[in-house]
């Protein structure tokens, strides 16, 4: 006898013998139907992992250029950190696809509207260490104001 469903997008028809696991393997199915592999970005194994280490020079402190480099940094998918150093540069650890440093390392050196970049100093390599995410470091409490 078939059983009608009647919470959410079930199915209408089960066999009726074990309904709970009928349930759960619909809504399994349902729940990965749509997370297609990208074309254009497959997934990344930790060869395909590249990182940079970039100090950027020129009028990047003190004008929301660690807040646009993270945020361009999320909106590319990419994980490390980015910081003030003493002598009035920046300096970005990112780690990702290579096609996405590149365009990267294109927008730090256009800048946030009030910076002024001057250089760009690019080191390319395998990933070294881990990040879970984008994030600015602060030496100290000051830093972050």
């Amino acid at each position: 006898m078939a059983h009608v469903g009647i919470r959410r997008a079930e199915p209408y028809f089960f066999s009726g013998k074990n309904r709970r696991a009928e349930v759960a393997e619909f809504r399994e199915r349902r729940r990965t139907k749509y997370q297609r592999p990208n074309p254009f970005f497959p997934p990344l194994t930790l060869k395909m992992i590249k990182q940079i280490d970039c100090i950027i020079s020129g009028r990047v402190q003190g004008v929301l250029y660690r807040d646009f480099s993270r945020r361009m940094a999320r909106r590319y998918g990419l994980v490390g950190t980015v910081e003030n150093l003493p002598d009035g540069t920046v300096k970005v650890v990112a780690q990702g696809d290579e096609l996405k440093l590149k365009k990267y390392i294109e927008d730090l050196k256009r800048g946030s509207i009030f910076s002024r970049v001057d250089a760009v100093d690019e080191k390319w390599g395998n990933a070294e260490q881990s990040f879970s995410d984008f994030r600015t470091v602060y030496k100290n409490f000051s830093d972050r104001f």
